[in-house]
């Protein structure tokens, strides 16, 4: 693992957790208090970050205490669903990565919105890793382009280099596109030293990409990547599990 490091050239990371602390706030919520109040009750029996701003929201809007929820369903990439005093609530994605919905019986109850601030030293680990080792830094989220451009702004990481609205299960195919646009580059590179009379591919180094996640939705693609690199105090136990690399803090 140590020697495939060295020659690494891309790192795919995460957002949530990874290059942000992991700890959003809801910053914008249009949905009722009484729709509110039942779509907390769901999110209550969910460990995800986003379901914990949902509680802490309602809470601080006087909501608590919140009633039970039943028949409790959480859908990788989609969200929450059950039932609250008998009424059918679901709250996730609607398709645009721009925050989470909430419907009640089926009709949409509004929208809620999060902020999830980057670390403190995210930006100098993407500048350093640029200026240190040529690494090229990616970032991949379940956030509408519009909010991912904008967090990776604020890191280092170019616009064009940000993968928005992506699903979990959809993580490895970016780590896959970025392998093949190194790929193109290199070949690229070798075809220009080859008409300068130089041996083909003499200044391009092999596509070697890492990915960095904590999520337990990371753990498919840790297992895949080139260099699997796992946040370790903060980090699930499967993506723990799956990672090369297991980083005993939570800085980038």
């Amino acid at each position: 693992v140590l020697g495939t490091m060295g020659n690494l050239t891309a790192a795919v990371f995460d957002k949530a957790g990874t290059l942000t602390v992991g700890e959003p706030a809801v910053v914008a919520c249009d949905v009722p208090d009484d729709a509110l109040r039942l779509a907390a009750a769901l999110e209550a029996k969910s460990e995800h970050p986003l379901a914990r701003a949902v509680v802490a929201y309602a809470e601080e809007r006087g909501l608590a205490p919140l009633p039970p929820a039943e028949s409790f369903q959480a859908v990788v990439g989609e969200g929450v669903r059950g039932a609250v005093e008998g009424r059918k609530v679901f709250v996730g994605a609607n398709g645009d990565g721009a925050g989470s919905v909430v419907s009640i019986d089926g009709a949409a109850a509004g929208r809620i919105q999060f902020r999830d601030e980057p670390k403190s030293d995210a930006g100098a680990t993407v500048a350093a890793l640029q200026r240190d080792f040529s690494v090229t830094s990616y970032m991949v989220t379940g956030d509408a382009a519009p909010t991912a451009r904008a967090i990776a702004g604020e890191v280092g990481i170019e616009p064009a280099h940000v993968f928005a609205g992506v699903k979990p299960l959809e993580k490895a195919d970016c780590v896959r596109a970025v392998k093949g646009a190194a790929a193109v580059a290199e070949l690229g590179g070798a075809v220009e030293a080859a008409a300068e009379g130089e041996p083909a591919g003499a200044s391009k180094r092999p596509a070697v990409v890492a990915f960095v996640g904590d999520g337990i939705n990371d753990a498919p693609v840790l297992s895949r990547a080139d260099i699997g690199v796992a946040m370790g105090a903060m980090g699930s136990d499967a993506a723990i599990e799956a990672a090369d690399i297991v980083l005993m803090d939570d800085d980038p």
